[in-house]
C-alpha cells in the first residue's frame, strides 16, 4: 500500500503544472522506496532537508 506522502506528491504532479516542487524538513519516516521513486520526477527538486537528529533519542535529550 502506498504511503500518504508519496501519494500526495504523485497527485500534485498529476493535477498541476507546477514546474518546480521543493520539499523541505522531512523526517525519516517519509524515506521509503515509494518516496525515492516519486522524487525521480524532474519537477521535484533534488535538494531537501532531513531532520536526522530524530534518529537518536539520546541526541534529542
Amino acid at each position: 500500500m502506498e504511503t500518504k506522502f508519496p501519494m500526495l506528491l504523485r497527485e500534485i504532479l498529476k493535477q498541476t503544472t507546477i514546474p518546480r516542487i521543493r520539499i523541505s524538513s522531512l523526517g525519516p519516516e517519509y524515506l521509503n522506496d515509494e518516496f525515492f521513486e516519486v522524487i525521480e520526477n524532474p519537477r521535484i527538486l533534488p535538494h531537501f532537508h532531513l531532520s536526522i537528529q530524530s534518529f537518536s533519542d539520546d541526541v534529542l535529550k
